[in-house]
């Protein structure tokens, strides 16, 4: 009986003791699995964190109040693709003249300085030199010498006519002889032979001293009328700019002294540096439009007319010119550009305006419009640059809301986020 007792005893605390283990079990297990499920909350928050995108932009309702914000629709466009190079303009040499004088005289009189503005037949300078009176004195001699014996002709002429009259009017009167008629005639005749002469001396006079004169820049009419000084005028043969300037006041000059270099700048070369492989696109009577930073605003258009056919340099660098009409004067030569030749080569791609692409480092981007208030950063390849936009290479797709106005806005929100990851 008192077995039985102990043995039951023992029983009930074994199954006590199995119920606390089996009751502290369980709560190890409920232990575990909160710890597993807080541990999987974190893990999934942690997840979510991640997967957010940090190119996505977003801006509160009083900046996209404050901020005007613009877009354009990405449309893919084919154009054509124009040679891109550097350009330098220079001077077209065929409106480059020299002034010099043709004797060897001293400098008198100088005009004009470096860079001035001269017209066709403007006086430049004035060389003295003796010679030249001698010149302009043998010509008014002989002019004067001419009128003499021409009025001595003439007033010759008209007495042997009196005389054929008056022999002419004896003989049909039977008074005097054929003879002393006929005598009379040939006086006539070699009277008005030597007038005749002299009036052709003086149109060979005129045009040798026109011709002889004019080469000195002398004008004959002053020659003919007494007028004469020991002064060669240096005139400018066309208008243009001074260039160079060789001479002062009191230089000696000769004929191998060029004493000015004058220039019509109204009309300028730009040569353009073409690479080979570009070299067989580019063709004579093409479209060229320059552009320098000196004019950032300004584009200057021109027409491609000769090709180098042969590279002189060791770069294998050929030179294409263009003529650049220049009549109000701003450009001058020896300014450096970017030139961009229109060609038939055509290429089919997204086109955006400059204003959508911002720049980081090496980094263009824009800003896709996602809604109201949400953007996405999008890094792109730029292609070719034509008419203030780009086609772009990678990057964006048709149809997708590019920002255009607003994107700086948009440029400094995502740089300040970079800043606070840094951070």
């Amino acid at each position: 009986m008192k077995n039985n007792l102990e043995t039951s005893v023992q029983l009930h605390f074994l199954r006590f003791h199995l119920s606390v283990v089996h009751l502290s079990l369980l709560g190890l297990v409920c232990l575990c699995m909160l710890i597993l499920s807080s541990c999987s909350f974190f893990t999934k928050n942690e997840k979510s964190i991640q997967k957010e995108d940090p190119e996505i932009i977003k801006l509160s309702s009083s900046a996209i109040k404050t901020n005007k914000i613009n877009y354009v629709i990405a449309k893919v466009k084919s154009l054509k693709i124009p040679i891109e190079s550097t350009a330098t303009l220079k001077i077209n040499e065929n409106s480059l003249f020299k002034a010099n004088s043709i004797i060897m005289g001293l400098v008198i009189q100088d005009n004009v300085n470096l860079g001035d503005k001269v017209y066709q037949g403007e006086t430049l300078a004035l060389i003295q030199n003796p010679e030249i009176a001698k010149l302009q004195s043998t010509y008014v001699h002989e002019f004067h010498l001419n009128e003499v014996e021409t009025e001595q002709a003439s007033t010759r002429l008209s007495l042997a006519l009196e005389n054929l009259e008056r022999e002419k009017k004896l003989f049909e009167e039977g008074i005097s002889p054929k003879k002393d008629y006929i005598q009379a005639e040939a006086d006539y005749r070699i009277a008005s032979s030597e007038l005749t002469g002299k009036v052709t001396h003086k149109k060979h006079l005129n045009s040798e001293s026109r011709a002889l004169l004019s080469a000195y820049n002398l004008n004959p009419r002053n020659v003919k009328s007494g007028i004469i000084n020991a002064n060669l005028p240096i005139t400018a043969a066309r208008s243009g700019i001074v260039i160079k300037k060789n001479i002062s006041l009191g230089s000696l000059v000769n004929p191998d002294t060029v004493m000015y270099e004058i220039a019509d700048l109204s009309e300028l070369w730009l040569d353009i540096n073409i690479h080979p492989k570009s070299i067989d696109k580019v063709k004579i009577g093409q479209k060229v439009t320059f552009k320098t930073a000196v004019y950032p605003n300004k584009k200057f258009n021109g027409i491609i007319s000769y090709i180098q056919q042969v590279s002189f340099t060791n770069t294998g660098i050929y030179v294409a010119r263009a003529i650049l009409d220049n009549p109000s004067g701003i450009l001058l030569p020896g300014l450096v550009g970017e030139a961009l030749i229109e060609t038939n080569q055509a290429e089919t791609k997204v086109y955006l305006p400059d204003s959508c692409i911002q720049q980081y480092g090496k980094e263009f981007f824009v800003f896709e419009k996602l809604s109201k208030n949400r953007f996405r950063k999008r890094t792109v390849e730029l292609g070719s640059f034509i008419n203030d936009a780009y086609l772009i290479n990678s990057g964006v797709e048709a149809d997708m809301k590019i920002v255009s106005e607003g994107s700086f806005l948009l440029k400094a929100e995502f740089l300040k986020s970079l800043s606070g990851n840094e951070e």
